[in-house]
């Protein structure tokens, strides 16, 4: 994204640039400064983040929910972004550990803007909900692995490999990866299925 911030967790759509939902953690930063960059993630997108989730974790057992989502106007023949407030600090789970009962709902179409172009055949305005005893419970088995204890150290010398020098590339293999580099098939991203690298592309190349 751009600008300064950047989401803690997002959900981005193929071919959209900005992800249409975001999720924040405040931990342990105060509900303000969460605020604040729910804010700047929605107006920065100019609205194309149609929704952040801010968590508030740390306080003890609890948690709080809130969410924000775009809020278009139009005055003086001008269009205005901002941020509007849906839910603030429902509470998830108190101090002591109870859960609270709440949800909070969004659709399909919340994930990115235009989708009824890419997927002209589904149902966009199907729901999607977020329980809030579903979502402690996803906390809770979080903080049981960070409460886990590492094993018995074993009765073992580690030694590493050290580091192997440098070397300076043949003038015949400079050559080759020139040769390779102008080729259109050897700047594929290692990413693609098709990808071979450069060594096996220089072979099929000469085959």
């Amino acid at each position: 994204m751009d600008g300064h911030r950047q989401p803690d967790q997002q959900f981005a759509i193929k071919d959209c640039y900005y992800p249409g939902v975001v999720i924040e953690l405040a931990y342990p930063q105060s509900f303000e400064e969460l605020q604040c960059k729910a804010d700047d993630l929605i107006v920065d997108s100019y609205g194309n983040v149609q929704l952040v989730i801010g968590l508030e974790t740390g306080n003890k057992k609890a948690c709080k929910i809130s969410a924000w989502r775009p809020d278009f106007t139009r005055s003086e023949n001008e269009d205005t972004v901002a941020m509007k407030t849906i839910i603030e600090q429902d509470i998830v789970r108190d101090k002591d550990g109870k859960l609270k009962p709440g949800s909070m709902t969004f659709q399909l179409q919340d994930f990115g803007m235009n989708l009824a172009t890419t997927y002209p055949d589904a149902d966009l305005t199907k729901e999607i909900v977020l329980h809030y005893n579903d979502l402690a419970d996803y906390l809770a088995k979080g903080e049981d692995l960070e409460n886990l204890q590492p094993p018995p150290r074993p009765n073992l010398r580690r030694r590493k490999q050290s580091p192997l020098p440098k070397e300076e590339l043949r003038s015949e293999d400079e050559e080759k990866f020139r040769r390779l580099e102008s080729m259109p098939f050897a700047r594929s991203e290692a990413a693609d299925s098709d990808y071979l690298g450069p060594e096996a592309a220089f072979d099929v190349a000469h085959d």
